[in-house]
């Protein structure tokens, strides 16, 4: 297995590309009659700093994902429809970052590393640091991230906020077509609020990663 996926060749610009309004060089400016007015069509080359380009991405698909899990790189992780590798695991060491933790509180070791058993492993860290921790640090500080965007296309906004906002846009029901036909102007803010974060020790060799009885093949 190590072999096999330290050889393998692909072109990394072509994977996990999300494809949006396509981009061509047009005239800054049109202009047309509409009955007695004449309107003026003005286009401006906008860029977007994505400052919160992060593993967050995957927010919205949290009934499939769990730290540690392994996925594809295709096109559907792209559209925040992962496919989760359907292999026996190996172990996993997981930590927290809850305060006060010593002596390797904030470490726990699952040795078959599925969904349900990685859950309760950070169940048992959280409930860990609430028996014996919590008392001394009565106020966690959290992490704050905010960012807002005006809205003028779905692709806009998937740049802005990753991809995970495609699926969140089906509950905000962001009106684009009364956007783009001037009716409307609309405000997209997102919020985050982060009280600990789970980690995942990197293994020493990626077959580390996987039972010892899966194969290449199955990969």
């Amino acid at each position: 297995i190590d072999k096999y996926i330290q050889g393998l060749d692909y072109n990394k610009n072509n994977v996990l590309v999300y494809h949006g309004d396509a981009v061509t060089n047009v005239p800054p400016r049109k202009g047309y009659k509409d009955g007695n007015e004449y309107i003026v069509v003005e286009k401006k080359k906008k860029s977007i700093n994505q400052n919160n380009a992060d593993i967050q991405v995957v927010n919205a698909i949290s009934s499939l994902t769990y730290p540690g899990a392994l996925v594809k790189a295709n096109s559907e992780l792209v559209e925040n429809q992962p496919d989760v590798l359907p292999v026996k695991r190996d172990s996993l060491t997981l930590s927290i970052d809850l305060p006060g933790m010593t002596n390797q509180d904030n470490k726990i070791v699952v040795k078959n590393a599925t969904k349900s058993n990685v859950n309760n492993a950070v169940n048992t860290l959280v409930e860990r640091w609430n028996e014996k921790y919590a008392q001394a640090y009565p106020n966690v500080s959290a992490k704050f991230d905010y960012d807002d965007e005006m809205a003028y296309s779905e692709s806009q906004l998937i740049a802005k906020f990753g991809t995970a906002f495609k699926a969140v846009n089906n509950s905000l029901n962001v009106n684009f077509g009364a956007i783009s036909e001037g009716k409307m102007q609309e405000e997209v803010i997102s919020f985050k609020q982060i009280y600990y974060n789970v980690n995942v020790n990197e293994p020493t060799r990626p077959s580390r990663f996987f039972g010892k009885a899966v194969t290449k093949e199955q990969l």
